[in-house]
């Protein structure tokens, strides 16, 4: 926290604080930026693991699908 400076009939603490809180704004924006470089990274890293899980799921569905659906047909044809 600050004084409250007068000089020449004028408040120059609150010259002080904005000053203070530019500087804040500016090393959250900082910190922000890097935070948006880091999590791009971390997303383009994890794209190629993400297509090779939906081809794996999409390929297993398939081939648990149509064991399921000839066993559930023939189950049907016999009742």
């Amino acid at each position: 926290m600050s004084t409250l400076l007068i000089h020449q009939n004028k408040l120059v603490g609150i010259m002080y604080l904005e000053n203070n809180f530019s500087m804040q704004a500016t090393q959250c924006t900082l910190t922000l930026q890097q935070e948006i470089v880091e999590c791009r990274g971390a997303e383009e890293a994890a794209q190629p693991a993400n297509f090779t899980r939906s081809t794996f799921l999409a390929n297993m569905s398939h081939e648990l699908r149509s064991p399921l659906n000839a066993i559930h047909q023939m189950t049907v044809f016999f009742i």
